[in-house]
Parts: structure tokens; sequence; C-alpha cells
């Protein structure tokens, strides 16, 4: 077998829908699994013992679940304590595939938008089984931790999440908000990304009772002029925790900016980074975008329970600034500041690359 080398940088996003069965060895018993790319992969009965997982929402989907022990390791930017002592085998984009092999994993899980092609054709080569989940919507994500769930046999755990989930925007899209403050979420500056329709971080932001100007845009990701972002003069810029200071630094060098309401008026918002992964401690996000745009009022009582076990009231940390004045509604209290959150630079995947 020839030597494996790191992976190149470059990024081959498409993923083929060709249909086959991954193999494990002849004296392992096994069962078959459908990934969301219609490949039938056989796993052992009990699940996978030695897991690689290749995106951060992988891994919190896997430590949700209750299967931290099984990982034996992360991508770069993963960021959770079970997992934080897991050897780092590249990021999402830029695996190195070399040490994944080494470490002789039962099974790597991949996602479709998030990992390159080049690493499952590899995989193929060397015979390790993988799995591939598709990520955009938040309904992608009830079913990926669904057959995350089948395949770890936590089924009550998955299907538990995905009621909730239900039942907490249920609740919040009843609310009559007497305001739904015009919002624009940042992904990046220099070019401005933002979100679009099909994105889960869209889907999030509309259940916390914003008025996204964004929605109409039929991409999940996409490119817009700056002048565009004028033109629809949001109220609030919301921008992921980890590139607030840098956000707020190149937004002074740039005079259109100075023209946008949330801008001149101080409400560039820091929203919690895990805002960017797709997984379970979405509900915590949407609790803490919630609480922090609209204060603590009867809406609050839409999340029943306390966060989720090990969610993001597990970090600390402020962005320096403070949010002057939130949107007050029928009683609603001010927000008394920007969200919080702490940990390094986590990625959003755009087309053909990744922030």
């Amino acid at each position: 077998m020839r030597p494996v080398m790191r992976m190149s940088r470059r990024i081959g996003l498409f993923w083929g829908l060709g249909l086959g069965t991954v193999v494990l060895a002849a004296t392992t018993p096994t069962r078959t699994l459908t990934d969301r790319l219609g490949r039938a992969v056989a796993v052992p009965p009990g699940g996978p013992r030695r897991v690689v997982a290749m995106n951060p929402s992988v891994a919190e989907m896997l430590v949700w679940l209750g299967v931290a022990d099984r990982i034996v390791a992360v991508s770069e930017f993963t960021d959770l304590p079970e997992v934080r002592d897991r050897p780092r085998v590249g990021g999402p984009l830029t695996p190195n595939a070399e040490q994944i092999v080494a470490l002789r994993p039962d099974l790597v899980v991949l996602d479709r938008h998030h990992n390159p092609k080049s690493l499952a054709d590899l995989l193929d080569r060397v015979g390790i089984p993988y799995f591939v989940l598709v990520t955009q919507g938040t309904d992608d994500v009830r079913e990926n931790l669904r057959l995350l769930g089948e395949m770890f046999h936590r089924t009550d755990r998955a299907r538990a999440w995905g009621d909730r989930w239900t039942a907490v925007v249920r609740c919040l899209d009843g609310v009559a908000w007497k305001r739904r403050p015009r919002a624009f979420f940042l992904l990046s500056e220099r070019p401005v990304y933002t979100v679009g329709r099909g994105s889960f971080i869209l889907e999030v932001l509309e259940h916390a009772g914003l008025d996204v100007v964004t929605r109409g845009i039929p991409r999940p990701w996409p490119p817009v002029d700056l002048e565009a972002v004028v033109g629809w003069d949001p109220e609030v810029l919301l921008v992921p925790a980890n590139r607030y200071e840098s956000v707020r630094a190149n937004l002074r060098t740039l005079p259109a900016w100075q023209s946008v309401t949330a801008v001149r008026e101080g409400r560039v918002v820091a929203v919690p980074t895990g805002i960017l992964h797709p997984s379970p401690y979405l509900l915590d996000v949407l609790r803490e975008v919630v609480e922090r745009l609209h204060g603590n009022g009867p809406w609050m009582e839409c999340f029943g329970e306390p966060r989720s076990p090990g969610g993001l009231d597990r970090k600390e940390g402020r962005p320096p600034e403070s949010l002057p004045g939130g949107f007050p509604t029928a009683g609603r209290p001010r927000s008394p500041g920007p969200l919080t959150e702490a940990g390094p630079d986590l990625p959003i995947c755009l087309p053909g690359r990744c922030r």
C-alpha cells in the first residue's frame, strides 16, 4: 500500500451519490445503517468503539448522546471538555489522513458540507468505514442525531431532543413579539458573507424573534454587497463571539458601515460561537439569543427545563462592550448586555471556503 500523505488543502466539496456497502473484517459481526448519502455502512452491533469525529458538530452530537468514550480523535476547533484530551487530526477541511489511519478507527464520521471528498476517497482505498452526515437546516440536525442515536443505541435520547426542539420552537413561534428587530448575521466582513434560506443559523435567529433581513436570499451562505446591507439598515448586527473583537475593529476602518443603524448606535452583538455548530447544543444557543435580545420575560417559559447538561453555560467570558439598550416589549426588561462565550475560533464552512 502506498504511504498515506497529509491531505492537500485543495477542497473538493462535491459528494457523489454512489451506493455501496462498506464491509468490516469478515470475522466481525455487523449490522447495516444507511448514511445521508444513501450508502449502506456496516457497523458493529453495539456501535463503533473507535470513532474519529471530523467536525466539531459531530463530536458534540456524540458527546450529547453519551458516547464520548468511543471518540478516539476529533478535528481542530472542537472545544468540549469531554474530548479536550483527544488527538486533533487536522481541520475539517484539512485532515491529517496519515494520523487518522494510524489510529485504526472502526468508523470515521464525516459531514458532506464540511469535509473534503478526497478524505472519503482515501478511506475507501485503505478500507476504513466512514459514515456521512448532511447538514444545512435544523431538520438535518434532528436527522443526523437520529442516525447516530440508532448507531449507538441511544434512540430515546435522540428522539427526546427532537421532541424538545419542536416544543420549544413552536412555543417561541407563537409569542406575540411586539417588535422583531431587523437583524443581520455577519459571517465575514471582507468580503461580506451572511446566512440565507436553508441555513440552520437563519432558522435559529427567526425562532428567536428576529426579523433577519437576508431571509429571502435562496442560498444558505451567500455573499452580499455592502451596499445591500446599508439598504437593509439592520437595527442589530449579530457576530459570532469568537470574532467579536476583530469585527468591531474592522468595522471602524470601513466608513460605509457607519451608516448602518446597528453600527452607528452600538448594537453589534456577540452571539455564542456555538451557533456555527449544527448540533443539539443549538437549543442552548437559541435560549441565549432569546434572553439576550429580549430579556428574561414570560417567553423564557418556552424553554421549561434548564440548559442541556454540559451546554454553553459551562463557558465564561464576555465581549468587552455592552449592548446599550435592548428592544423592550410589553413589560419586557431591557437586554442586560452582549451574549457571553469563550473559546478558540470555530469554523463555518461556505462554498469553497471555511471560516
